[in-house]
Parts: structure tokens; C-alpha cells; sequence
């Protein structure tokens, strides 16, 4: 039964974020209750209902039906029952569900959203002929293959109470999905068992719930934040990194890869990912305008602009590489985008380009990539290098040709330490020098 819409009725009820351990019940109480199932639909007889509690679901159900709901708990729990069909079934009539004739609609099949009543013919659906099925024909009517009950999506993605162990990893292994959300209210760290895939699918799904775009960096802390309490070893913070290396990369294979090569991160979905691919590739664009500027002149200009004043001296030449060093870093993301095939689809649908010029958006793409390259070739080849070798922190797999000439490395190594490094304002004036002559 889902338990968002009584949390949602009782805001400040403490018992809903009680989690009894049902797998201890030793003090059941049963619970009998007579109750009149005419509601304007199917059999109006009188059914008897028997439900076995511990004494804290007990004082749940009465709380719930006394002091919430204020009426008796056969009402009060059909009202319960009811609301929670309802919201994971919609329409669907419940003799649909349980027939063994139509197994294409099933539970499964509705919460993952396979299946509405606006899909399916009238007699399946409560604006039918409500008679159509015989539920006492059910053979699998009554059938449970679990005393727990399985929570559906919408609970795990909003926040409840804790779930138990068992109640998580049943929920988890049924409904695992590219986008099922876990609410950080819905896992208790110390409820967590030693177990590595099932660990890193939780932590997935907690920052699906909170995050679009998931930094490297977030992924260790929650891997801290749940797992944390699991490390015996002395020295807390080797074991830290243990527990990461054997847990980050299955995180990740449930996450979905990021164009941003300057910052390791992910997007936390699919969804995610289409909703916030196309801004990102827009404001790699943007930023490579704003960056713009070949030359100390080029900058010169720009900032003078900005500030709205043509007395301004020229900036420090530490300002003009930093802004050269944004334009490579933007020029370095680009490639990123050309080929990945969860990217293109979303990409085409996004980006205007003239489509007799070019035959995808991946070629229009690799068309913007090298005219910027052009623009960057344009700078001086000392200046280039400086940036490479002090401004930004990319392995080779990114260098492009034009970012070390062998002009420019003969003319730093005399001033170069046995492992390349200078001080900066000695690069400074190399490159002020090539830049007079």
C-alpha cells in the first residue's frame, strides 16, 4: 500500500517514519474487521476482512482511521486501500489485473507505465460493466508471494518513512529502472547489508532523486554517507578509498555519460540527460563567444568594451591566457558531443542547421568544432603553449596539434627545469617577446 498519500494527510505523525521489523513479529494481533464493500461498483456483500498486526501497526491503523480519518477502521482502511489502488491503478478495473486471461495487464506493466485505462476497451476499465469478471474464477486471486508488501515507484521517489532491509530490496530488485528514484528518506544507512550491486543501485537512485547532473566528487560522499558505517579497518580513510573503488564504478554504470571533459560528472538519468543536454550544449557555445580572444588585442578590446570605457590599460597578460585558456577548455568539450549515440537524438531535435549543407548534427557539430579550432590556431603559438602547459590540466588524448609546436618548445626549453616547469612570469616574457617580434 502506498504510503505517500498518508504521510502526505498526516504531516506531523511520528509513527510514519517508524519502520517495524516485520520479520520480528512476535506479538501479532489480529485484527478482524467487518466490512461493507459497496462502493456504486461490483459485489455489495458483506466480506470479512482478518489482518494480523505487532501492537506499533496496531496503534498505526488506529491512529490512522480514529484520529486522521475520524471514522471506524473498516472505513477507514477500505478508504486507505482504496486511495492506494487508485493512485497505482488508475481506472483499471481490479478483475483486469487479476485475470489469468489477460496477462499482458498486470501490475508490472501499469507502474511502469506500459499500461493506462485510457488504453485499454471499457470492460476493463470501472466505466464498464463492473460484473464482467467473477472474482471467485480468480485462481490466482488471494495469491501473495511475499507478507511484505512491495512498495511501488512513486513511494520509493517520495519522502516516508525508512523502509526495512527487506522491503527495500524487494521494491529496488522489482522496479529497478534507468530512472527509479529512491528518496533519501526511504533508505537508513545501517539498514544496508554488504552488498555491492544492490548498494550502488540505492546509491543511484538517491542522487537521481536529488541531482540531474551528478560531479565525480558527490558520488564518494554518498558512498561515505551509506556506506560509511560498514568500515572496521584502523585507519578510517584507507578504508574509505577501499570501500569507493569497489562501489564507484558500478554507481556510475547506472548513471549516463556527460560531455564535460574538463569536470568528471554524469547525468543521473536518461530523463536527465535529454532535459539537460541541449542547455549544456548551448552554454558551451555561449561561453565560447564570451571567451573569445586570439590575441592581446582581441582581449584588449573585448574588456574595454565591458567596462564601457576606452581609457582602460591593458589587462595583465595573466587575465588574456586565462581568458585563452577558457576558450581551449570550451573548444575540448565539443568533440564530446559528435558521435555518442544517446546524444545525437536529442541534439537533432534541438539544433537548427541547414540540413543540405550538412547530412547529421554530428557533422554540423564537427563543422562548429573546426572553425574554432581555426579561431584558436589564431592565437600566438607561445601563448598556446603556455596555456597548455600552465593553465589547463587535460591528459594527451586532448591535446590537438597546435597546442605544442616545435617552435615553441625549443624556444622554452633553455628557460624549462628537468621537468618543464618555469616560473610563470618567465613564460610571461617569452611570449611577450615573440609577441614584439
Amino acid at each position: 500500500m502506498s504510503t505517500s498519500n498518508i504521510k502526505s494527510q498526516s504531516p506531523n505523525a511520528d509513527t510514519t517514519n517508524r519502520s517495524p521489523d516485520h520479520s520480528q513479529q512476535t506479538n501479532a494481533v489480529p485484527l478482524e474487521i467487518e466490512s461493507n464493500l459497496d462502493i456504486g461498483f461490483g459485489d455489495d456483500g458483506s466480506t470479512k476482512v482478518s489482518v494480523g498486526t505487532d501492537p506499533l501497526e496496531k496503534q498505526i491503523i488506529e491512529a490512522l482511521c480514529y484520529e486522521f480519518l475520524d471514522t471506524s477502521q473498516s472505513a477507514g482502511l477500505k478508504h486507505a486501500a482504496f486511495q492506494a489502488y487508485f493512485e497505482n491503478a488508475g481506472n483499471i478495473h481490479p478483475g483486469a489485473i487479476l485475470s489469468d486471461e489477460l496477462e499482458e495487464i498486470s501490475a508490472d506493466a501499469i507502474l511502469a507505465g506500459e499500461i493506462a485505462a485510457d488504453d485499454l476497451p471499457d470492460e476493463y476499465t470501472l466505466e464498464g460493466e463492473t460484473d464482467a469478471f467473477d472474482l471467485d474464477d480468480q485462481d490466482n486471486r488471494g495469491r501473495a508471494n511475499s507478507y511484505t508488501p512491495t512498495f511501488t515507484p512513486d513511494d520509493l521517489a517520495n519522502e516516508g518513512r525508512s523502509l526495512t532491509w527487506s522491503e527495500l530490496k524487494d521494491a529496488v530488485d522489482r522496479h529497478w529502472g534507468p530512472d527509479l528514484e529512491i528518496h533519501p528518506d526511504r533508505v537508513k544507512a545501517e539498514r544496508l547489508k554488504r552488498n555491492r550491486k544492490f548498494n550502488a543501485k540505492v546509491i543511484a537512485g538517491v542522487l537521481r532523486s536529488q541531482v540531474d547532473v551528478v560531479p565525480h566528487a558527490l558520488i564518494d560522499d554518498r558512498i561515505e554517507e551509506y556506506l560509511g558505517h560498514q568500515i572496521e579497518r584502523a585507519d578510517y580513510d584507507d578504508g574509505l578509498r577501499y570501500k569507493i573503488s569497489k562501489h564507484k564504478d558500478l554507481v556510475i554504470d547506472h548513471l549516463e555519460a556527460h560531455p564535460n571533459v574538463t569536470i568528471e560528472s554524469y547525468y543521473a538519468s536518461q530523463d536527465a540527460l535529454e532535459t539537460e543536454l541541449p542547455s549544456y550544449f548551448d552554454q558551451v557555445l555561449e561561453d565560447l563567444e564570451e571567451s573569445y580572444a586570439p590575441t592581446p588585442e582581441a582581449w584588449r578590446k573585448r574588456n574595454l568594451v565591458m567596462e564601457g570605457s576606452l581609457t582602460n590599460e591593458f589587462e595583465p597578460m595573466d587575465d588574456w591566457l586565462t581568458a585563452l585558456a577558457e576558450f581551449r577548455k570550451n573548444l575540448a568539450k565539443l568533440p564530446a558531443f559528435i558521435g555518442h549515440g544517446k546524444y545525437m537524438p536529442v541534439l537533432e531535435d534541438h539544433i537548427e542547421y541547414d540540413e543540405e549543407q550538412f547530412e547529421d548534427v554530428g557533422r554540423y557539430i564537427h563543422h562548429v568544432f573546426e572553425r574554432m579550432k581555426g579561431i584558436y590556431a589564431s592565437a600566438p603559438e607561445h601563448a598556446r603553449y603556455v596555456v597548455w602547459n600552465e593553465y589547463i590540466d587535460y591528459d594527451g588524448a586532448a591535446e590537438l596539434s597546435f597546442d605544442q609546436t616545435t617552435q615553441s618548445v625549443l624556444d622554452f626549453k633553455p628557460y624549462e627545469n628537468d621537468d618543464g616547469r618555469m616560473p610563470l612570469e618567465d613564460r610571461f616574457k617569452v611570449v611577450a617577446k615573440n609577441l614584439d617580434g
